[in-house]
């Protein structure tokens, strides 16, 4: 991992905001003509697995024996465990969902098979259920090839968070060493294009205050050993400790600091922290300036993420972060379906936003009490508290319609909405099933029925109202 590192140094601050000054009218001019002559919004996703072994352990090297045989859809992630599958660009219309939902499948299916030959299987979860704390310490076989993940372990290793602690309920504690937290935790990304600066805006402030909504509703892990964890979203709080700049005394990760009013805003605050990795000095780039401001993107990690492209393309997007990888492809188009029609109908609104300090004291019951927890709500000008499934059910309805009138959805699509509808009626989420699964059974059987997905189907997929969990 030590020659991976570069030794040169960055950019002054000065430097780097001139770079994002220039970067900036860059884009602007680019992605106007772009809006101009093309008005088809694009969207795509990152999607993280786990790779275990027979007996559902971590199995350390094994994603980067799977890679070499793999479809380019997949990648490396800082686990040597772990896999991403990047899905997209998609253009966003009526059968986008549908074949994201396909393809998503496909790739699983086909990882899922070469995993198993080699007795290893694929698990989509939030939070690794099972692990050995012991194997993760000492293991040689962390990481992944990939200089940018070596490079961002070994400062994590060297200048971020000493240790990650997980407190299960009944008072027990698991302690992880430096960065090996940020191995154990898998998420669905979705990167949602705006299609102007202006709108850009609303979907990140939208995006924030539905970041709440989105880690009760997904919240998939909630068990450790076969111990109950104290927070159902408990992720959230791993990534936020481990992803700690020591320097400042504050995390990258976590909801951005405030809403926000323009790109120079954002982008001014995600200088504030150092770049993670630097161009080694054998990378070949024409332009250092572009993937110095990428730094800047790449090396700050709230929750909602303002990115941009180097070509028009692929220019400014949102990136949300916070829904827990989901255990079967359905779900997780689910989620990702309900995400954009929401935060797209949101934008369509005349509303102010909710207060931030709500929507931080939002998160935190999200966090605590996953399904059954209450949110401020924002109703014109009336602000209350509500169960989290009843703000689901109201935007639902929202979603739906706008969905149908912009021509995004078909009416094949509104199914995956029942999958969203049973979790809310029930106040479950696949963290409550596996915790309620190992009781009554035990935590090995629990677990095995997830890792096949079988308990998730019959619960969600083929409930639809018909069945009771």
């Amino acid at each position: 991992m030590g020659e991976a590192i570069s030794e040169q140094e960055p950019p002054s601050k000065r430097e780097q905001y001139e770079i994002m000054n220039s970067r900036l009218s860059w884009f602007r001019d680019n992605a106007e003509r772009y809006t101009q002559n093309n008005r088809v919004r694009l969207f795509g996703t990152e999607q993280e697995y786990l790779i275990v072994d027979n007996e559902l352990n971590l199995k350390p090297g094994s994603g980067k024996e799977l890679i070499e045989s793999a479809s380019s859809v997949w990648t490396s992630e800082m686990g040597s465990w772990q896999l991403e599958m990047v899905l997209g660009p998609y253009e966003l219309d009526n059968k986008a969902l549908s074949l994201l939902t396909a393809e998503t499948t496909h790739h699983k299916k086909a990882l899922t098979i070469m995993a198993n030959d080699g007795d290893s299987h694929v698990l989509g979860i939030g939070l690794m259920p099972k692990l050995d704390l012991e194997e993760i310490a000492n293991g040689k076989d962390i990481f992944s090839p990939n200089p940018r993940y070596a490079l961002s372990a070994y400062y994590f290793k060297e200048k971020g968070a000493g240790k990650t602690t997980i407190h299960t309920k009944d008072h027990h504690k698991f302690i992880l060493e430096d960065e090996k937290a940020m191995t154990l935790i898998n998420s669905i990304h979705v990167n949602l294009q705006a299609t102007n600066e202006k709108e850009a805006m609303k979907l990140f402030n939208y995006s924030q205050m539905l970041v709440p909504v989105f880690v009760a509703l997904s919240a998939n892990s909630g068990i450790i050993n076969g111990k109950e964890l104290a927070m159902r979203g408990y992720q959230v709080k791993m990534f936020e400790e481990v992803d700690f700049d020591m320097e400042r005394n504050v995390p990258r990760a976590g909801l951005f600091p405030s809403y926000i009013t323009s790109m120079e805003h954002y982008f001014s605050t995600a200088l504030l922290f150092a770049p993670i990795y630097k161009p080694s000095p054998t990378e070949v780039c024409e332009d250092l300036g572009m993937i110095s401001f990428k730094q800047a993107e790449g090396s700050y990690f709230p929750w909602v993420r303002l990115r941009t492209g180097e070509t028009p393309n692929n220019h400014l997007r949102i990136e949300f972060r916070p829904i827990a990888m989901q255990p079967s492809s359905e779900e997780s188009a689910a989620l990702i379906q309900f995400y954009m029609m929401n935060v797209l109908a949101m934008t369509q609104r005349e509303d102010t936003l909710l207060p931030f300090d709500l929507v931080k004291e939002n998160l935190r019951s999200a966090m605590s009490k996953g399904m059954n927890a209450t949110l401020w709500w924002k109703n014109g000008d009336i602000i209350t508290r509500i169960p989290v499934s009843q703000y689901i059910n109201y935007a639902i309805e929202e979603s739906i319609e706008f969905g149908i009138r912009n021509n995004y959805l078909q009416e094949s699509d509104i199914h995956r909405f029942e999958l969203v509808k049973a979790r809310a009626q029930r106040r479950i989420s696949p963290a409550d099933v596996l915790i309620r699964k190992t009781k009554e059974k035990n935590f090995s059987t629990a677990l095995e029925e997830y890792s096949d997905h079988s308990m998730a189907d019959r619960a969600y997929i083929h409930a639809r109202g018909k069945h009771r969990i």
